[in-house]
């Protein structure tokens, strides 16, 4: 099955993702390459009516590497390009060959201090 990770996501983020450093609950991961979003995404639904929300997304195949449960995610912490974000939600996007292939949307408010 095609790899959707290693053929579209590696490169990508190498090219276009930036440095970020995810903490969930204790743990401190330095390695994190995301896609920032931090100026707002359009949230939109059947009504036509966009919320700009800060976000960025991390591929699935990474967190699972490290071992961080999708569901631990809610309330971590972003730091990124000096700014540390608190992680509100999440969405899995999956690829054509499933969720753990694809990119994991985070959700995320205010700064935190």
């Amino acid at each position: 099955m095609l790899s959707f990770s290693n053929l579209l996501y590696a490169p990508t983020y190498k090219i276009l993702g930036v440095a970020a450093v995810l903490t969930v609950g204790v743990a401190v991961y330095n390695d994190a390459r995301v896609i920032d979003m931090t100026e707002g995404v359009g949230i939109g639904g059947p009504v036509d009516v966009d919320t700009a929300t800060p976000a960025a997304t991390i591929q699935a195949s990474w967190l699972a590497t490290k071992g961080i449960a999708l569901t631990s995610l809610r309330n971590s912490t972003l730091l990124l390009d000096g700014v540390t974000w608190r992680v509100v939600s999440y969405q899995p996007k999956q690829s054509p060959s499933g969720a753990a292939d694809g990119e994991v949307w985070l959700f995320l408010e205010g700064t935190v201090e």
